[in-house]
């Protein structure tokens, strides 16, 4: 197989922080990959990750696309005129579209273009949490996506088995299963010991018998941020070594309320926004235990990470999660949006460190067991040359 130009998109550059490794594969087996991506949306997000500066260390070509993540009419509009632009530059066999808006735009591109193979990737389900008219506007827009597309990738068996019957897709064939993957080499406990300056509780000053509580992922109401404060702030009430770590940033859209933003930045000295983190494994092994009472998820890439560095999680029983994590053997499910089961489960970690023990070992073998990063980046080779194999016959 020779060079085969292929687009990969995302509506922020952030997201490309996940496809780490993926490009410089897929250039040594035979494509030329381009990365189209919005801009970054705040001075933090430039310093997480500089897109032009990643995609040439990652093999690939970089080209951005002021995409706006909001509804906006006539900048779509715009923006598929200077995706038709790139594509018809490019000439790609594949277009491989990431995240809401990029992949709204780019497959509308695409099909205009006549681009032969059109994967779209579904990372979580948008409207999972939503309700009335919202939610039904946004699975017309899936069914769209879907349709359009010439395969549609999913994360994870849950989410896959969910569309399939809440959207009725009659042609299961279309949804592909593509797990992510972990790099356990990377991932590991063993780099990191307690007295490491660079942990986190060192830079902070937290003494070494607190309990770390951390959350990693965007700060916005979907995450089951507000749950989690309002667990914490119990939990500070009956506990008072705990602290909270808080990996990610506060964004507009799905925006938190005032009072949990001012809780988060100036509520007391245990709650910890750290920001964006490149350095994730530090992070894991700075905390004991990641909450995340999410409304909504494709896989939980957080929750499998932390159980690689062998930390237990507590997380929502849904969609997503519960490929993750195993109920009570690497963590703890709980209804969402359940302050009381979230401030249970947590409470179960803090009074038992051999549970928290554990449930961290055993996530850590499930993680090297089921999520091989050498197997997730073959699967996705495999499904490209299969699709090319089947457009030449």
């Amino acid at each position: 197989m020779g060079n085969v130009p292929i687009i990969y998109a995302v509506t922020v550059p952030k997201s490309l922080i996940y496809f780490t490794g993926l490009f410089p594969y897929l250039s040594k087996n035979g494509f030329t990959v381009h990365v189209i991506s919005g801009k970054n949306e705040t001075i933090a997000d430039e310093d997480f990750l500089d897109p032009k500066i990643w995609t040439q260390q990652q093999h690939a070509e970089y080209h951005e696309i002021d995409m706006y993540r909001g509804i906006a009419p006539w900048k779509d509009l715009s923006c598929i005129g200077n995706w038709r632009t790139i594509i018809k530059k490019i000439q790609p066999k594949i277009v491989h579209v990431h995240t809401p808006k990029a992949s709204l735009l780019g497959m509308l591109a695409s099909c205009m273009e006549r681009v032969p193979i059109r994967i779209y990737h579904i990372h979580g389900c948008r409207y999972y949490a939503s309700r009335g008219i919202a939610r039904l506007l946004l699975q017309q827009m899936e069914r769209c996506i879907i349709k359009m597309s010439t395969k549609t990738f999913l994360v994870s068996n849950s989410l896959r088995n969910y569309y399939i019957h809440e959207l009725k897709i009659s042609n299961e064939e279309k949804l592909a299963l593509v797990e992510n993957g972990i790099d356990c080499s990377i991932f590991d406990p063993d780099q990191f010991t307690s007295d490491d300056p660079e942990n986190f509780r060192n830079k902070l000053g937290i003494p070494k018998d607190s309990f770390v509580i951390g959350f990693a992922g965007r700060l916005v109401v979907d995450k089951g941020i507000n749950e989690l404060l309002l667990a914490f702030q119990e939990l500070s009430k009956k506990y008072s070594h705990i602290h909270l770590f808080l990996a990610g940033s506060i964004e507009k859209l799905n925006a938190l309320s005032p009072q949990a933003v001012d809780f988060i930045k100036n509520g007391n000295d245990h709650t910890h926004l750290l920001g964006y983190i490149r350095d994730m494994p530090r992070f894991y092994s700075s905390i004991d235990l990641l909450v995340s009472p999410t409304y909504r998820e494709g896989f939980g890439l957080t929750l499998a990470e932390a159980n690689a560095m062998m930390k237990p999680v507590v997380s929502s029983n849904i969609v997503g999660c519960v490929d993750a994590i195993e109920n009570g053997v690497t963590g703890m499910l709980v209804p969402v949006k359940d302050v009381k089961s979230i401030i249970a489960a947590i409470e179960r970690y803090i009074r038992d460190p051999e549970l928290r023990r554990q449930h961290g070992m055993n996530g850590r073998e499930r993680v090297k067991s089921m999520f091989s990063p050498a197997l997730a980046r073959e699967g996705i080779l495999n499904a490209y040359v299969n699709l090319l194999n089947a457009r030449e016959h």
